[in-house]
């Protein structure tokens, strides 16, 4: 079988990040050795409709390659529909479309997809073979191949997480990512990967391992111990997108920098704008997250006033707030944020209110970045479609 999936594309795979691994986030994976990455999950019923935000998700551009788009959603007739407008968007970029069999949301529970189709086998198995005819449909009209993936979560028991992956395979999919959690667990506690050494044995297909990769030694580890074919990771890569360049050198301070990681990303940003501001606000949360977020639970209003007029650690509490702040909305308010952090962390190190050798007058400030008028070259980010 014709197929991108080789070792040369590295033991890390970009996971589906919902508000995550939109465009301007790909490239910059991209830009740091990362190969096969999944777009943000997109909603079947929502692209068939035709939805404005939810077409957004399919932006691409030159060099956007190899891609896995994932859909989400239980109708075969909608999946069917949708694939066909995933493929035309995104064109000779994407080399597979991913079943969402994973996603443990609310949102997933409500419209009864994701992860809550595992006790659903015989639907399972139509909305899988609906994308493979979709797949073949398009296969004959262009002589390309969009292979379908299906990520999915594990079981209870190894023998259910066995018996779902084989609807899965005979259903004709062409790869299986795990999330080797199970659905009630979401993103906490250890992941099992004894689930995924069973489907690697078990399996005639290519297994691709996620849940609490967050290193490549740590990739290479899981992937020695199950025989999987590459690991799959969204939080590491989220707090890093630099990740695949770490070796635990000194060298990963220059790497790692919470201000340099956000300030590249709003360089890929100008050239490739998100669907929202939504998504920027995001990213520098997860940028930021180790430097800013509160290490203890701040559970009343007193709690957080504390915090925040502490003389040492305030301002940290402060931007941790601010990034989430609906008028933060320019490339520009986001440059000065980063400018505003730094200027707290060298005075931090200078053990000083202020650095002495700073012009007070070109140091942002929270009223001044939220009052920002947009210039005319930097108006609010919109977005526009990148055609290839």
């Amino acid at each position: 079988m014709e197929t991108f999936l080789e070792a040369k594309n590295g033991p890390i795979f970009v996971a589906p990040m919902v508000r995550g691994s939109e465009l301007p986030f790909r490239m910059y994976c991209r830009r740091y050795g990362f190969k096969i990455l999944y777009s943000p999950m997109i909603k079947s019923e929502q692209i068939v409709k035709g939805d404005k935000q939810e077409m957004k998700l399919l932006e691409t551009c030159e060099g956007d390659t190899p891609l896995v788009a994932q859909l989400s959603g239980r109708d075969p007739h909608t999946l069917y529909a949708a694939a066909k407008i995933v493929i035309n968007a995104f064109g000779k970029n994407l080399n597979a479309i991913d079943l969402n069999l994973g996603c443990p949301q609310k949102c997933a529970e409500k419209g009864k997809y994701g992860a809550f189709l595992l006790e659903e086998p015989d639907q399972t198995f139509k909305c899988i073979k609906s994308l493979c005819k979709a797949s073949n449909d398009h296969y004959k009209q262009c002589n390309k191949r969009v292979l379908i993936f299906c990520k999915i979560r594990i079981g209870q028991t190894i023998s259910e997480t066995l018996k779902y992956a084989q609807v899965i395979e005979k259903a004709g999919a062409q790869l299986i990512a795990v999330h080797c959690r199970l659905r009630q667990s979401k993103n906490d506690g250890l992941p099992d990967y004894k689930h995924a050494k069973a489907l690697v044995d078990k399996i005639n297909l290519p297994i691709v391992v996620n849940g609490n990769i967050n290193s490549v030694n740590q990739a290479k580890s899981v992937i020695k111990q199950t025989g999987c074919l590459a690991t799959m990771s969204a939080t590491a890569i989220l707090r890093n997108p630099r990740l695949l360049r770490l070796n635990g050198s000194k060298d990963d301070e220059g790497l790692s920098s919470p201000s340099s990681l956000a300030l590249e990303y709003i360089n890929f940003c100008a050239q490739y704008p998100p669907p929202d501001p939504l998504y920027i606000r995001k990213h520098f949360r997860w940028i930021f997250r180790n430097e800013l977020e509160p290490k203890v639970n701040l559970l009343t209003d007193e709690d957080w006033k504390n915090a925040i007029n502490d003389e040492k650690n305030g301002w940290k509490i402060k931007l941790w707030n601010f990034l989430v702040r609906p008028y933060l909305n320019s490339l520009d308010q986001f440059k000065d944020i980063c400018t505003l952090y730094d200027f707290h962390i060298k005075a931090d190190n200078c053990n000083s209110n202020m650095d002495k050798n700073a012009n007070i007058n070109i140091i942002p400030t929270f009223k001044s970045i939220k009052t920002k008028k947009l210039e005319n070259n930097n108006k609010k980010i919109q977005s526009a479609y990148k055609k290839i």
